[in-house]
């Protein structure tokens, strides 16, 4: 276990705070690990232990909400003062939605602790902000901090003061909408690190109906793209902050990010396919009575159920791996035990 995961559990005290550091169940097993260490710890003492910390092998890491590959490819040419040290360490906030919290969590800090890794710091600290980890976003930007005047990029200080504005301001959801309709990546990031609501209703779907349903942010993702190859990028990256995965658009219809996506057919494959994979509910019905899986034609109707197997398998495997399943994740492995939130 990692200084920076122990300092995260201390400086949260036990509470909500360190659920959102790095999940419940590594905040239980924390909880009883690094309850001896309270007397002696400091700032400095902890980030002079993560600074030395070695790594030797990576954990084999299943596919989970964050795609590196594709969130490099969007950022580095939009905002590349996001990804300094050519954002290898992208892929620790990657295993952090695929099940690899601490470890995730220990090697981004033991790499940002370095004395030479401020702009690294600074910018993962607006990136965990943006998924939803306050309790380490605080810490890396305090670790970027110790370094700021002399070391800081200058193009990393904008995105910082941003984050800072957004928790002394009401955050613009119109503008995380803008971006995300226009498949802006790097936008999306930094409206999320500035504290704008993932889950904000938004315009209307059908501009000029009064009464007509509202977008949320995942099924605006989930709509463009169809059309956009970064729908599935911002669609992950809204998952990863926590959006609710079958949160219906305010109005009648009751649409979900899933029935969006299905409806623009296999070209949203990748989307579809994370969707189900965060647990999407293909039972839910639109008022028409109608499912995801007949709201698209029989491309996507096989994509959704070959993603619904897979994730059923998995979560089978997964539970014969953990035969105590108090000990496991309740949303993914009780699900396959119990037969919920899959559908027919």
């Amino acid at each position: 276990m990692g200084a920076g995961a122990i300092y995260g559990f201390i400086e949260a005290d036990a509470g909500q705070r360190v659920v959102s550091f790095c999940g419940p169940c590594a905040a239980t097993r924390l909880a009883t690990a690094s309850s001896g260490f309270l007397p002696g710890l400091s700032f400095e003492n902890l980030r002079a232990a993560s600074a030395q910390l070695a790594w030797t092998r990576e954990p084999p890491v299943a596919p989970g909400l964050l795609d590196q590959e594709a969130l490099q490819e969007a950022v580095t040419t939009a905002a590349p003062q996001l990804l300094p040290a050519d954002g290898s360490w992208l892929r620790y906030f990657c295993w952090m939605t695929a099940g690899h919290a601490l470890e995730g969590v220990d090697r981004l800090v033991s790499e940002a602790a370095r004395p030479e890794s401020a702009d690294l710091a600074a910018a993962a600290s607006v990136w965990a902000a943006a998924l939803g980890r306050e309790a380490l976003a605080n810490f890396l930007e305090r670790l970027s901090a110790r370094c700021e005047a002399s070391q800081l990029s200058a193009a990393l200080r904008p995105a910082l003061r941003i984050r800072r504005a957004g928790r002394e301001r009401e955050t613009d959801e119109e503008q995380l909408f803008t971006h995300i309709f226009d498949g802006h990546v790097a936008g999306v990031i930094l409206d999320l690190a500035a504290g704008a609501d993932a889950e904000a209703p938004g315009p209307a779907i059908h501009r000029g109906d009064v009464g007509c349903c509202r977008w949320t942010p995942l099924a605006a993702a989930a709509e463009i793209s169809g059309r956009r190859k970064q729908g599935a990028v911002i669609a992950g990256l809204l998952l990863a902050a926590k959006a609710n995965v079958d949160r219906k658009c305010p109005g009648p219809c009751g649409w979900t990010p899933l029935m969006r996506a299905a409806g623009c057919g296999a070209s949203a494959a990748t989307t579809l396919q994370l969707l189900m994979r965060a647990g999407a509910d293909v039972r839910i019905r639109h008022e028409n009575g109608n499912t995801a899986l007949e709201m698209g034609d029989k491309a996507t109707a096989r994509i959704i159920r070959e993603a619904r197997d897979a994730r059923t398998l998995a979560a089978e495997l997964a539970l014969q791996a953990a035969p105590d399943s108090r000990q496991s994740d309740p949303r993914g492995l009780m699900a396959a035990k119990t037969g919920k939130c899959y559908g027919n």
